[in-house]
């Protein structure tokens, strides 16, 4: 006897269906944690800014000192989220690169779970899992064997789109589903908030998927008194959480000093100030800071550092960091820290961070003041970190698009290369990341990276398997792109000729928004101070471009199949003609 099928979400579904379904997907997780685990942590040990600042980070929040004691110019500079993580994956006994691979396949998993109510086919939700799981830049040299926040980045981002995707799915389901969705999208987006400075760029997707659920509260307020208090609760919960930490420690209610204002305000306003030469990728060249230093006193206190010792190093960081375009000046993305380098070495870091806000506001103050008066002049008044645009940005900016377009459709290949520093400058990453590391350079026999050949030959054979799914990825991605690109184009007429939104439809264009506002972000970035059109900070729109390759052709395939199918069933029920 059948067994009758269970209704899940709308949808029949039989017992025996579901365990195979388990098993597919389970096999597919297994595989591609398995292949991962023939990854090596790439360690730069050097790198003070980056990777061995997280660890630095995360072995002070360990040893009790917060974020860092005393309190210093590299305190609050980065986001904090990806040091807890760091943290909580050593505390778990998980080695750091299978934790990011977890997180990541979670991510995928709650992605396609969130958009069942719109995707009912099992069949093109797996397919979809299995596009998102084999990501080639989950296994990538620089997004995903190096400590850096892009471990985890792309997951977050992807946590948060299926969190907003699975509330708007299921705004007409029980209040404690909406609530428990409600709750999961404000605790992945204050996750994702405190990974990174640049969290903004996600924000136009979420419009796009607001957009639907604003438009329900004309007939039925429920949504909206059940959502919302869990939403605000858990949004706030990891910034509030650490803030407080820092107002207890530091004095200061803040997690990130760049997202604070009066560093902000700092930045825009020593930025404002016009050139004499105008330069596309030096926000303030030394001709401009003398000029700033007349009309400043407080920024004045800083020439003896930023025309000394720190402008030399600094310079050098430019030239070798932007491939030699910049090599006689601190370019954008370096001038930042060669600010900060120097109030610190003006004493004000020592004082604590409210001497620290203080004496930024007050510079921010004096230079408005001097645009004011017309001693300076100055563009309009600006409080970002972000370098005005110029006209002459505009065709690099185009060109960057293109690039930041092609890279991402076509990315490059790259295994775990060489870790960089001494035995005892790399004691850090193999204590807090559990992990093997590559081969220091210049001494592959390190033995802190040392293993059997058996174990050698074994990983070696996941790389290359991971490596032939990369190229495989490569050659469908740009084919993918255009087919599905013409797929929401017929998606769109369709609802338009309808007069309806369908979830789908949103879905896809949410995601599709998303990869543009990460592209146009870094093409912004990459034109007024630093190369940012890499691999590296396009990994976090990846997903979101194979969530809308999966999502478009599985609502634009399903109908089409059914079409043919009917087609086909009528013509079999026709009866020849005698």
């Amino acid at each position: 006897m059948s067994q009758s099928p269970q209704i899940v979400d709308g949808t029949p579904v039989r017992v025996g269906d579901r365990r195979r379904w388990f098993l597919v997907v389970s096999a597919l997780i297994a595989t591609k944690l398995w292949l991962a685990t023939g990854l090596t942590v790439t360690a730069y040990a050097t790198a003070t800014h980056d990777d061995r600042l997280y660890l630095l980070t995360a072995n002070r929040i360990l040893n009790g000192a917060w974020l860092g004691r005393p309190y210093g110019n590299m305190t609050l500079a980065k986001g904090p989220f990806y040091p807890v993580f760091v943290l909580v994956s050593w505390a778990l006994g998980l080695p750091l690169l299978f934790a990011e691979q977890v997180l990541y396949v979670a991510a995928a998993g709650l992605f396609t779970w969130a958009i069942r109510p719109w995707i009912s086919s099992r069949f093109a939700r797996t397919a979809l899992f299995a596009v998102l799981l084999f990501n080639p830049l989950t296994w990538h040299l620089q997004p995903a064997t190096r400590v850096v926040r892009e471990g985890i980045y792309p997951a977050l981002a992807l946590i948060v789109l299926a969190c907003a995707a699975g509330l708007l799915s299921r705004l007409d389901r029980p209040r404690r589903e909406v609530s428990a969705w409600a709750a999961a999208l404000g605790l992945s987006l204050g996750a994702f908030w405190l990974t990174r400075e640049e969290g903004v760029w996600l924000v136009p997707s979420l419009l796009v998927l607001a957009l639907p659920a604003l438009t329900r509260l004309r007939t039925s307020w429920k949504p909206l008194v059940w959502g919302l208090p869990p939403f605000v609760i858990a949004l706030a919960f990891l910034p509030v959480l650490f803030g407080s930490i820092s107002e207890y420690r530091y004095g200061v209610f803040a997690t990130n000093e760049f997202r604070e204002h009066p560093f902000r305000a700092a930045m825009g306003a020593l930025q404002r100030v016009e050139h004499s030469s105008w330069h596309a990728k030096v926000p303030v060249p030394v001709e401009t800071r003398e000029r700033i230093y007349a009309a400043s006193p407080r920024f004045a206190e800083l020439r003896p550092f930023l025309e000394g010792p720190l402008r030399q190093a600094w310079t050098q960081a430019t030239c070798t960091g932007t491939e030699g375009r910049v090599c006689d000046e601190i370019g954008g993305g370096w001038f930042v820290w060669a600010f900060r380098d120097a109030v610190e070495q003006a004493g004000y870091y020592r004082r604590g961070a409210r001497a620290v806000a203080t004496y930024y506001e007050g510079v921010a103050a004096e230079i408005n003041q001097a645009c004011q008066t017309r001693q300076l002049v100055c563009g309009p008044p600006s409080d970002s970190l972000m370098p005005p645009l110029h006209r002459e940005h505009w065709p690099a900016f185009l060109g960057a698009v293109r690039r930041g377009i092609e890279v991402l459709i076509a990315p490059d290949e790259a295994s775990p290369g060489p870790s960089v520093g001494t035995w005892e400058e790399l004691a850090l990453f193999r204590d807090l990341t559990r992990d093997r590391l590559g081969p220091t350079v210049g001494n592959p026999s390190d033995p802190s990276t040392w293993q059997g050949q058996q174990q050698a030959r074994l990983d070696a054979f996941k790389r290359r398997v991971l490596l032939w799914i990369g190229r495989v990825y490569r050659a469908l991605i740009l084919p993918g792109v255009i087919i599905s690109l013409l797929g929401f184009a017929f998606l769109a007429v369709r609802d338009i000729r309808a007069r309806t939104v369908t979830g789908p439809s949103v879905l896809a264009l949410a995601l599709l928004v998303g990869v543009l506002a990460r592209i146009v972000l870094l093409s912004i970035v990459d034109v007024t101070s630093f190369a940012a059109i890499n691999l590296l900070y396009l990994s976090s729109a990846l997903p979101l471009l194979l969530g809308f390759v999966g999502v478009t052709m599985a609502e634009v395939a399903l109908p089409l199949a059914r079409l043919v199918t009917s087609r086909r069933a009528r013509a079999a029920r026709r009866i020849p003609a005698s």
